[in-house]
């Protein structure tokens, strides 16, 4: 029995799990392959980042440029690349007291 079930073990999955747990909630997390290693790069605008996130986290910081129709570029700002493998270490450190379940979840796994 759990309070919160969330499905898929990616950044946003692990991290939301993990913060339900830290406030108590008993959290069941499902993803098909929770060991399964990720392959994606993720990024984020430096401003979106939760604050608890390590700046080891962060592999670079490239600058922005969006290309504007017509021609030319705008500078946007410094964007963070995430060091995946670092990430998901951090990610899940913050497992502990969040149940990892292999496979789908069905819809009479939820009451």
């Amino acid at each position: 029995m759990a309070d919160v079930l969330v499905l898929g073990g990616g950044p946003a999955g692990r991290a939301l799990a993990a913060a339900c747990a830290e406030t108590g909630l008993r959290t069941t997390l499902a993803d098909p392959a929770p060991e399964r290693a990720w392959t994606a790069t993720y990024c984020a605008w430096p401003e979106e980042l939760p604050p608890h996130l390590p700046a080891a986290m962060i592999a670079t910081r490239p600058e922005a440029v969006a290309v504007l129709p017509g021609g030319g570029t705008r500078a946007l700002g410094p964007y963070a690349v995430l060091d995946t493998a670092g990430l998901r270490a951090h990610l899940d450190a913050r497992l502990a007291g969040v149940t990892v379940l292999p496979g789908r979840a069905a819809a009479d796994d939820v009451r």
